[in-house]
């Protein structure tokens, strides 16, 4: 391999590598403290990725995508299902998040009623 192709390709690397560890920080900042998710948690969903490095997987879906085809094409869909998936996740991190807001919302709107109650002996309608 030319010299100019792997400085190439590293260089490619290290900027993905810094830009995910921009991304991964500030998601770990935001789900242990904006979203009070477990710190463990979120470094098992951040080490998710390199934990599938380890086995294999990228490796298996590359060689599975370029070995058979769907519709008579190789790696277009396999993209479009990586999509499909990514949006649908967001979908349910989305509603979770919602359903999780208003839970929250209920219970302290439900706190505010039992300190009128306190407050004023009872609530009057």
């Amino acid at each position: 391999m030319k010299r100019i192709n792997l400085v190439r390709l590293s260089l490619f690397q290290m900027g993905f590598g810094i830009m995910l560890g921009f991304l991964l920080d500030t998601l770990n900042r935001v789900m242990t403290t904006e979203l009070r998710i477990s710190a463990t948690i979120v470094f098992g969903l951040i080490s998710l990725k390199e934990l599938l490095a380890i086995f294999g997987v990228k490796v298996w879906a590359g060689n599975l995508s370029d070995r058979s085809q769907i519709f008579g094409l190789k790696r277009t869909p396999y993209i479009l299902l990586g999509l499909l998936c990514c949006v649908s996740k967001q979908g349910v991190i989305g509603s979770c998040s919602n359903l999780k807001a208003k839970a929250k919302h209920k219970k302290n709107n439900g706190q505010l009623q039992k300190a009128d109650i306190l407050h004023h002996g009872r609530k009057h309608l």
